[in-house]
């Protein structure tokens, strides 16, 4: 039995080093966020997180591109169209390098029109890290698809965990340097991941750009990243309409919010890792049988229930006790702390929301996700939505959150009884 259990372990050291991780990765950004909080001061991270939204919305640039390759890679490998597979990397790569220039170009930019001249330090180092992280992010993304489709996921896991215990140990510049300490630190991150993805590996890569193969990416990637990008700008809504209607200090304060729904999703999360290729597997087995999908969606809703409900108990009634206790110059921010956790009710359908991707039945998700990008940035952008004080903010963020999770739930369960 001992001896089994070892195979099997040995069998599966590559993925579990990489699930090591990628879970390592929330621990070490709850851990620096806390300690940015320590040692940055609200005036100073609230210009910096306003400028460092612009990640997210540069992102779209990829077109699909990476989306595309990540799922027609490992097609390709499998099928043994040894061409397409050669064609495809060497295009991502040139498209990667292609996007990192034109995001900096953007942000150039952007800096020579921002109107941050009182804080010219702060935003200029800021803009400097988003420069470096919107070129490396590109790249960086490309080589992980790379590494994932020639099934490295020991190597990949080992640069994802160095990468984080250097960043975690880097958090003495903080201590000694401050905000600039931060700056530094982030850049150090962002350095060492290139290297070490694209070490060896880039000098087997060919400089040629296949314009069919482009084409193709896009059209398998560009549906997987509106998604993903109408979901991800969703969640920014709230910081970016501080930015543009309250002081700079106040998303500084907001900042205690964004620490505290670091917790909450990531059991709901792992239980997608862990029911995802289960729940596949059996829905083939079965002949594409429907029932067989119905123990998944009651398990994994009853755990969400169980530990994110108490979870975010505890963390409302703890948050103002240890916020007044380690973050003393954030207290400001506990009011829009314990609003923003009670949205985070909203992740109880997470792991449900796996049997939509199994029966390949999406466009429900992307109907709905563009509901709520138009009850946000459209409303605000045609002058109809005003919030006098951030907590109504707050509130109607999570009403849609959690009325968006409800309606998930229930249609999950159409589909399936």
């Amino acid at each position: 039995m001992i001896t089994l259990i070892k195979n099997k372990i040995q069998g599966n050291i590559g993925e579990l080093v990489y699930l090591l991780g990628q879970y390592s990765t929330p621990i070490v950004s709850f851990l620096i966020n806390t300690l940015v909080m320590r040692y940055i001061a609200p005036e100073t991270l609230g210009i910096h997180q306003s400028i460092m939204l612009w990640t997210s919305y540069l992102s779209f640039l990829q077109l699909g591109v990476f989306n595309g390759l990540n799922r027609n890679l490992a097609y390709y490998k499998g099928a043994n169209e040894e061409e397409k597979l050669r064609k495809a990397s060497s295009t991502g790569f040139v498209f990667s390098f292609c996007v990192s220039v034109v995001s900096i170009i953007i942000v150039i930019l952007i800096y020579n029109t921002s109107s941050d001249d009182q804080y010219s330090e702060i935003s200029f180092l800021a803009y400097v890290l988003l420069g470096l992280t919107v070129f490396t992010q590109p790249i960086i993304t490309f080589f992980d698809t790379l590494y994932r489709t020639g099934q490295d996921f020991k190597k990949l896991g080992g640069f994802i965990s160095t990468n984080n215990a250097i960043y975690l140990a880097n958090s003495l510049l903080m201590f000694f340097f401050g905000y600039v300490g931060f700056v530094i630190q982030s850049a150090i991150k962002l350095a060492i991941a290139l290297i070490l993805r694209t070490h060896k590996k880039i000098f087997f890569l060919r400089v040629k750009f296949s314009k069919n193969s482009f084409k193709e990416q896009i059209t398998t990637g560009f549906p997987i990243l509106l998604n993903s990008y109408l979901s991800s700008t969703f969640f920014i809504f709230d910081q970016f309409y501080i930015t543009h209607n309250f002081d700079k200090i106040e998303l500084g304060y907001y900042n205690l919010a964004r620490l505290v729904l670091f917790i909450i999703p990531v059991i709901p999360n792992s239980l997608t890792t862990i029911f995802y290729p289960k729940a596949s597997t059996l829905y083939g087995k079965s002949g594409k049988n429907k029932q067989v999908l119905k123990p998944f969606f009651v398990k994994s809703l009853l755990i969400n229930l169980l530990i994110v409900f108490p979870l975010i108990g505890l963390v409302y009634i703890t948050i103002e006790p240890v916020v007044n206790l380690f973050l003393p110059k954030y207290v400001s921010g506990i009011e829009y702390a314990k609003a923003s956790v009670l949205g985070g009710l909203g992740y109880i359908f997470v792991g449900p929301s796996v049997i939509l991707g199994v029966l390949k039945s999406n466009k429900i998700n992307f109907v709905l996700l563009a509901g709520l990008s138009t009850s946000t940035y459209g409303l605000y952008f045609i002058n109809i939505l005003e919030f006098g004080s951030i907590i109504n903010l707050i509130y109607y963020k999570n009403l849609l959150f959690i009325g968006y999770s409800i309606f998930m739930i229930c249609y999950v369960y159409y589909k399936i009884k």
